[in-house]
């Protein structure tokens, strides 16, 4: 037995919810206690390695109101949206170098 009385034997873990939003998921880790729902003995250490960069950026209100409803209507983060058009323009940009921002 562990500290907390639970046994060391075989684990059997609980299924986490699938196909939530990020908001959805951020409030179920806050109110579950994961140590039940995933065997961490089996995991591997993830690649800490920084995927991009963070960058501050003013946006008017008007363009964070359509962006958010763009963000809730693909059942998206807001981050992950702007990356998304952020990388869509710059593909199209570079496909068309004279085009005008």
């Amino acid at each position: 037995m562990n500290e907390n009385g639970k046994s060391m034997g075989k684990r059997t873990t609980k299924r986490v919810p699938v196909g939530q939003s990020e908001e959805e998921v951020a409030q179920w880790l806050l109110t579950h206690d994961t140590t039940d729902y995933v065997d961490v003995s089996k995991m591997e250490m993830p690649n800490l390695h920084r995927a991009g960069h963070i960058v501050p950026v003013a946006i008017r209100d008007d363009e964070f109101s359509q962006l958010s409803e763009l963000a809730a209507t693909r059942k998206k983060s807001l981050a992950e949206t702007i990356g998304l058009i952020v990388h869509q323009s710059l593909r199209e940009l570079r496909a068309n170098p004279s085009a005008h921002l």
